[in-house]
């Protein structure tokens, strides 16, 4: 109102009036101003100020902290075994001179023990594999304990439970903890089972060597061969009393052998032996052989 009364004043007036209407505005402008903006400069201030009093206060506090407890060492814990107690049994037997009956029961716990324990030990590759590792030569000295066991014939309560021990060692338990076929044969094994199926036309050693021969490398097959694998077949195959079921596992190993080197097993004169066999449940198992050796002996003739 007072801004139309001077529009519409003289210019007299107005002159005068000049000073009121530029206070007016000026009143008008402080108004609208946000009343905090004056205080903006002093909260900085202020929050400086507290900072640098607690970074005083911390540098106070880390200077006067008590010093740090010493360090303690760890607890000592007993270290693991390297093999369980019945195999550890077993190996002690190996250095001692036991009764047969001890020994007997000790390669019956190893054998539980190999059956049911999936991670109870690992057999090497290869007996070279043993001389930097004293783990490796513990269970290379298990092996020729069962190896000795075998080839006794003092006991033959101990020489059937070491075949089997062997046995299950080779297909038996865990895939992880089963022998390689290359160490058995390296250990000296294959000539030990030879004399054991010659002398008592034993199964069980007969499987042994079925598995030796169905799982060893080539390079190492002509050492099965040569160290009497097919003469063993052959004796029990001639002989009259044997249980038919020795029989076969005697033709699943010329079989076998067959398979993998018809030459050698041909000069052995299996052929005539395999060809005399009449019993009607082997048949098929003696027409196998003798297709496989039918030409090297017709050549021959």
């Amino acid at each position: 109102k007072r801004l139309r009364a001077l529009n519409d004043a003289p210019s007299g007036a107005r002159s005068a009036n000049r000073v009121d209407v530029e206070q007016l505005s000026t009143n008008i402008h402080l108004r609208s101003l946000n009343p905090f903006a004056f205080a903006a400069p002093f909260s900085f201030v202020l929050w400086r100020c507290v900072g640098r009093r607690r970074g005083l206060a911390a540098r106070r506090s880390a200077r006067q902290a008590p010093p740090r407890p010493p360090k303690e060492e760890p607890t000592p814990f007993p270290s693991e075994p390297i093999f369980p107690p019945a195999a550890f049994h077993l190996l002690q037997l190996f250095y001692e001179d036991p009764d047969s009956e001890e020994m007997v029961d000790a390669l019956e716990d190893f054998q539980d023990l190999h059956e049911t324990d999936r991670h109870w030990g690992r057999f090497p590759e290869h007996v070279a594999d043993c001389r930097s590792s004293a783990y490796n030569k513990g269970q290379l000295k298990i092996l020729q304990g069962i190896l000795k066991c075998i080839e006794q014939d003092k006991s033959e309560d101990l020489r059937l439970i070491g075949l089997n021990t062997l046995l299950s060692l080779m297909i038996g338990g865990c895939t992880l903890t089963r022998c390689p076929p290359t160490f058995v044969i390296e250990a000296g094994a294959v000539e030990i089972l030879c004399k054991v199926a010659d002398e008592s036309e034993d199964a069980t050693a007969l499987e042994i060597l079925l598995e030796l021969a169905r799982m060893a490398p080539d390079t190492m097959l002509p050492a099965i061969i040569e160290q009497g694998s097919a003469e063993a077949c052959i004796k029990v195959l001639e002989s009259s009393g044997a249980d038919p079921m020795d029989q076969l596992t005697a033709l699943n190993l010329l079989l076998s052998l067959t398979k993998r080197a018809p030459a050698p097993i041909a000069a052995t004169g299996a052929y005539e032996v395999v060809k005399g066999v009449s019993n009607v449940a082997l048949v098929p198992r003696r027409n196998k052989i003798m297709n496989f050796l039918r030409p090297l002996v017709q050549h021959e003739g």
